[in-house]
């Protein structure tokens, strides 16, 4: 069998490298983008703050309360729940869904050849999406965290159940004026916010940054 050796001169290696360079730097500067926009669109897919305030003020009541401090209320059984009322309040840190994703940090690693780049820290995310309510008598509650700091994931891929019972020291949940519940299983989704955005986008964006790699690339060729 017949070797062949190919000796590359100073000049030869010293083009190489910078086209290796050239390349790494493309792929990572040109991923960053992509991912960028791949973050904007996921966060213009998921619901708006008017949409999460309804879908997490919703749910199925679940049995009755009782006592003399909640006279005049009624019990009803249904799919109940309304954000009016103060019901349903963001604030301090507490931001939308929209909001905490598109603000998510990108992150992006280069390992010699291969180059890793991700959105979507579903703890970050789930810790800045929880929202208060008021009361009558003990003013501005919470912040409780949807789904049990799931809230993303549920968005994501639906399914999930939140079962939402009393706080200790209360007597039962008002979900509306009037109506009272011992508890309320909620349920959201599903959206598919980053599967949906990576399925529309992954082959687009694979032509993209192998455009601009080849285009690095060429520049230091013909340097």
């Amino acid at each position: 069998m017949a070797v062949g050796q190919i000796v590359l001169t100073p000049t030869g290696q010293a083009k190489l490298t910078a086209a290796l360079t050239a390349a790494a730097e493309a792929a990572q500067i040109g991923l960053a983008r992509e991912m960028a926009e791949m973050r904007a669109e996921v966060a213009a897919r998921a619901p708006s703050s008017d949409e999460e305030a309804i879908v997490l003020s919703r749910g199925v009541v679940e049995g009755g309360v009782k006592g003399r401090s909640l006279a005049g209320l009624q019990f009803r059984q249904g799919f109940i729940g309304t954000p009016e009322g103060e019901r349903f309040i963001r604030q301090g840190e507490q931001v939308s869904l929209r909001e905490a994703i598109v603000t998510d940090p990108l992150r992006t690693t280069r390992r010699l050849d291969l180059m890793l780049a991700g959105i979507g820290d579903t703890k970050r995310i789930n810790r800045l999406t929880g929202f208060f309510w008021n009361t009558r008598k003990r003013g501005i509650q919470g912040p409780t965290l949807p789904f049990n700091e799931a809230y993303v994931q549920a968005m994501e891929d639906g399914g999930l159940i939140w079962t939402v019972v009393p706080r200790p020291g209360t007597k039962g949940l008002e979900p509306e004026p009037g109506i009272v519940a011992q508890r309320m299983r909620k349920t959201v989704g599903p959206y598919r916010m980053f599967r949906g955005t990576l399925f529309s986008r992954q082959a687009g964006m694979r032509e993209r940054l192998m455009a601009q790699i080849r285009s690095a690339v060429q520049r230091v060729g013909k340097a």
